[in-house]
C-alpha cells in the first residue's frame, strides 16, 4: 500500500476574515463614490446648461421689455403731439370764427350805412353776436353800434347786457354790469361772460342808453 502525501492548508483566522470583508466594503464604497461623483458631475453640467439657457431667455425677455418701453415712450410722444395739434387746431378754428364774425359785422355795418334812411335815430345796432369762447362755460359777445347819419357829436352813454339761459329746467338771467360807451360814427363793443358748466345761452339782449336819458336809444336781441 502506498500512502498519499499530506497537504496542509492554513486556516484563516477571524482577523484575516475581517480584513478581507473590510477590503470588499472599501471597494464597494469606492465604486459607489465614483458613481455618485459621476452623477453629480453630469447633473452639474446639465444644471449649468439649463442656467445658461434660462439666462439667454432672460436676456431676450429683457430686450423685448426694453423695446416695448421704447415703443410706449414713442406712442406717448405721438399722443402729446396729437394733443398739441388738436389744441392748436381748436384755437385756429376759434380765431377763424371770430374773424368771420368781425367780417359779418363789418359787412352789416356798411350795408346799414348804405340802406338806412332813418336819419333821426341817434344810435342803432348794426350787428350783435354771441359765440362760444375758448374755454367751457365762456361766451364771447360782440356788438357793432352805429350813430345816425350826419351825427357830428360823439356818442356817450351806457351799455346794458342780459343773457337768458336755462339751468336744471328753470329759466335764469345773467345781468352784466352796465358799462360806459363812447364812440364817434361807429363803435365795436365786445367782451366775455361766464356761465355755469354745460349751460348754453338762449338769448342775448343789449341796450344802449344816452347819458341823461333813462330809456334805451337802441336795442338788439340775438339767439346764439
Amino acid at each position: 500500500m502506498t500512502s498519499r502525501p499530506l497537504s496542509l492548508s492554513p486556516s484563516l483566522g477571524w482577523r484575516a476574515y475581517l480584513l478581507r470583508l473590510l477590503a470588499a466594503l472599501l471597494l464597494l464604497a469606492g465604486a459607489a463614490a465614483a458613481g455618485l461623483w459621476f452623477g453629480y458631475d453630469q447633473g452639474l453640467k446639465a444644471a449649468g446648461e439649463r442656467l445658461r439657457a434660462e439666462t439667454r431667455g432672460l436676456g431676450a425677455l429683457q430686450e423685448k421689455l426694453e423695446k416695448a418701453g421704447t415703443q410706449e415712450e414713442s406712442l406717448r410722444q405721438q399722443l402729446m403731439v396729437s394733443e398739441s395739434a388738436r389744441a392748436a387746431l381748436a384755437s385756429a378754428v376759434a380765431n377763424a370764427e371770430r374773424e368771420a364774425a368781425q367780417a359779418r359785422q363789418s359787412l352789416s355795418f356798411f350795408d346799414s350805412l348804405l340802406t338806412s334812411n332813418d336819419r333821426s335815430r341817434p344810435v342803432s345796432f348794426a350787428a350783435c353776436d354771441l359765440l362760444p369762447g375758448d374755454t367751457a362755460g365762456r361766451w364771447h359777445w360782440r356788438l357793432l353800434a352805429v350813430q345816425g347819419v350826419d351825427r357830428a357829436t360823439e356818442f356817450s352813454g351806457q351799455l346794458a347786457l342780459q343773457i337768458a339761459y336755462a339751468e336744471g329746467g328753470k329759466p335764469k338771467r345773467l345781468d352784466v354790469k352796465p358799462m360806459p360807451v363812447r364812440f364817434r360814427h361807429y363803435g365795436r363793443l365786445e367782451g366775455d361772460i361766464e356761465l355755469p358748466a354745460g349751460v348754453r345761452p338762449n338769448l342775448l339782449e343789449a341796450g344802449l342808453t344816452i347819458d341823461g336819458q333813462p330809456q334805451p336809444a337802441a336795442q338788439c336781441n340775438k339767439k346764439p
